[in-house]
């Protein structure tokens, strides 16, 4: 596909995947250009480089372009673009931007990383240890990690480890040989049914690796133990991780604070492993870059020095630091197994605090559809005020059927303190009125929910 392409057109390059690809693709030798009608955290290295990216979406766009990558939620719009229409007239070929980076990394041992959460931080681990080893990879994330400053890497070595999403089967384009599935949980619901649908995504997504195949897993998921019951008959390795079942790297005498520390057990040896970020998610996520990187030969003392020291990605538990005595944590949560572990983890780390919770829902079919498990996840989480804006809409429409109120209201049901607040403007005049030091802050969801940590941290510095 990209043989006779010189330039490529981004449509959405301001996603977290379409960003990686396109700096790829510039790192590669392509010319890019993009458009996107969202602001975008995931761009400033583009725009550093002079690449054009355009606020709007318009025809003119298309000039020179011998490639038009898009997103999958460009699909579902139901007003016309001209744009796309333009590019069909012209014979300008469009495919999704996943196809893009599906052939660039053609070539390399790949080293896929999938599941329901935990994806990003799993991804920038196995990158940050392959890197401090000496193996030199390229990487595409879906968060920016700070070791490096962006969402990817074009390194000179063998490996490209890159996220694996399963919506919409985005991840049915890719073919890794090793692959790594931190859990599975029913999400997506504008596209999947059912956990089983789930489950069978995974599995033809599995069943289509390159061979030899390699499947490391977190055998404590059930969702990943029904689909370990789904491949029958597939000839690649299998791999475990895992801190309550038998595993091939086992966690165990856990302890979290500021940070993790833990005791590994694999091929009859015990090595004491510190981990600089905190959360007992994040020792599953240090357990499954573990098992990938010793799998691809990794020392495993440099493995435990790179978890040591690993900086982390933004919007995953991001501490920004604490204004007028108020500390601000920036989070990507958005579904109720990551609104858990990041709840938990917020109390470990700051045990005798106030907490509040700004939550942002993402997407009307998904709080819709997982209304209940929101409602138990807030109402039983140790949190001591929630703050529900209103529903990031990003690709859908509003169907009336479910408003951020709702869940609200449910929350309170419970007896537990929270408020639908609506605007992002009015979140922020609300904290600012309310909030007191000592407090800590989590805003918390996959919109533009980040415009609260930035504004209310500007507010509480001149207070």
């Amino acid at each position: 596909m990209l043989e006779k392409v010189n330039h490529i057109h981004f449509m959405g390059i301001g996603g977290s995947g379409s960003s990686a690809t396109a700096g790829l693709a510039l790192a590669k030798g392509f010319s890019v250009s993009g458009c996107d009608i969202h602001r975008s955290i995931y761009t400033s290295y583009l725009r550093d480089r002079q690449v054009l990216i355009y606020p709007i979406h318009h025809p003119s766009h298309l000039e020179g372009v011998d490639l038009l990558a898009i997103s999958r939620a460009v699909k579902t719009l139901n007003y016309p673009i001209l744009e796309l229409s333009e590019a069909r007239k012209r014979g300008i070929p469009i495919v999704q931007w996943q196809e893009v980076l599906a052939e660039l990394m053609t070539n390399y041992l790949r080293v896929g990383v999938s599941g329901t959460h935990g994806k990003g931080t799993a991804t920038a681990l196995i990158a940050t240890i392959l890197t401090e080893a000496g193996f030199d990879p390229t990487f595409e994330s879906g968060a920016i990690i700070r070791k490096f400053g962006t969402n990817f890497r074009a390194g000179k070595g063998k490996h490209f480890v890159f996220e694996a999403d399963e919506y919409g089967g985005n991840f049915l384009f890719f073919h890794p040989q090793v692959l790594v599935v931190n859990n599975i949980e029913y999400d997506h619901p504008d596209y999947f049914h059912s956990l089983e649908e789930v489950v069978w995504e995974f599995e033809k997504f599995i069943r289509g690796m390159k061979k030899p195949s390699a499947l490391v897993v977190n055998s404590d998921s059930p969702g990943v133990q029904l689909l370990l019951t789904r491949l029958s008959g597939w000839e690649g390795k299998v791999v475990t991780y895992g801190v309550e079942t038998f595993s091939d790297f086992k966690a165990a005498e856990i302890v979290v604070g500021k940070g993790c520390q833990f005791k590994l057990t694999y091929s009859s040896e015990e090595f004491l492993i510190n981990l600089s970020v905190p959360g007992k998610h994040n020792v599953y996520n240090a357990l499954g870059a573990i098992a990938a990187t010793r799998f691809l030969d990794v020392p495993i003392e440099s493995i435990i020095s790179s978890l040591a020291s690993f900086g982390g990605i933004e919007k995953r538990f991001d501490i920004k630091g604490e204004f007028g005595g108020v500390t601000l944590i920036d989070d990507y949560a958005h579904h109720p197994g990551a609104i858990k572990v990041t709840l938990e983890t917020t109390r470990e780390v700051f045990p005798n605090r106030r907490i509040w919770v700004v939550f942002q829902p993402h997407l009307f079919s998904r709080t819709k559809a997982l209304f209940d498990e929101f409602v138990e996840v807030f109402s039983q989480s140790s949190l001591d005020f929630l703050i529900v804006t209103d529903i990031f809409a990003a690709r859908e429409e509003d169907t009336g059927l479910i408003h951020a109120k709702d869940l609200a209201g449910a929350v309170s049901g419970k007896q537990k303190e929270a408020r639908y607040s609506g605007s992002l403007e009015d979140v922020i005049e609300f904290l600012f009125k309310q909030v007191a030091g000592g407090d800590v802050v989590v805003v918390m969801g996959a919109g533009d929910v980040y415009k609260v940590t930035e504004k209310l941290m500007e507010k509480l510095k001149s207070k």
